[in-house]
């Protein structure tokens, strides 16, 4: 009779030393409509100030705008 084979090596993966970084998760992107800056954005695209008060407001005139954010000829208020 034949001699037995020997048995079969089984190679175990190394041991691990180190805990796996945790999963990233993030939450919900938050979208602001508005005024960032001197740019509007309006849920669809960026406006350039000049370009959406010329839009918005067809009487507004870059010109003649001296940075007063309220309505034109409101001067007198506190």
């Amino acid at each position: 009779m034949a001699p037995a084979p020997p048995p079969p090596v089984i190679y175990q993966p190394p041991p691990v030393v180190y805990q796996p970084a945790p999963a990233v998760v993030a939450g919900p992107a938050v979208i602001v409509i508005g005024w960032h800056g001197d740019r509007y954005w309006d849920g669809r695209r960026w406006w350039g100030r000049d370009e959406w008060n010329h839009h918005h407001h067809p009487h507004y005139d870059k010109h003649h705008h001296n940075g007063h954010h309220g309505h034109h000829g409101d001067h007198d208020h506190d």
